[in-house]
This record gives C-alpha cells, structure tokens and sequence, in this order.
C-alpha cells in the first residue's frame, strides 16, 4: 500500500465513500470531497482503496474531514497509515 496526495479525477474516489458510509455521512462527505484542500490515497496498486481528506491549519497541523477505506481493505492498517500521513 503506497500513500499518496491524491491530484487525479476525484471521481474516482466516491465508490470509497459509498462503501464507507450511509445517509447524511455519505452526502457529506461526497460534498467535502469537492471542497477539502487536501486528500492523502491509500493505493493497491493503482487502485484507490482509501482517503483521507483534510484541511491544513498550519505547517504542523490539520483537521481531518473522513478517513474512509474500502471493505475489502479494513482491518489492514491503512487508516492509521492515512492518518500518520495527515
């Protein structure tokens, strides 16, 4: 799993939100996904299997949007990669 600043087609990190969340927490974060500044990707290979999206408050510092990592990848320790990356 490679971390990477995400600077491709946001689009194609949706289906992770789908897979992660429901209801308001899904339309607000397909909302952030657009807006944040910021998004760190897990990648397998070179398939997205994870985000992280963020705001930068200072050169030491952030706030975390939603971490979100596709089903099949949970339980791999790719959130808290995302996290120490953020």
């Amino acid at each position: 799993i490679l971390i990477v600043e995400w600077e491709a087609n946001k689009r194609e990190l949706e289906q992770i939100l789908y897979e992660s969340f429901e209801g308001w927490y899904l339309r607000h974060s397909l909302k952030k996904l657009y807006e944040v500044p910021v998004i760190f990707a897990a990648l397998s290979g070179e398939e997205a299997v994870g985000i992280a999206m963020l705001e930068i408050l200072n050169s030491s510092s952030s706030y975390i949007f939603y971490i979100a990592v596709k089903k099949r990848f949970r339980g791999s320790g790719i959130a808290s990669r995302l996290v120490r990356c953020s």
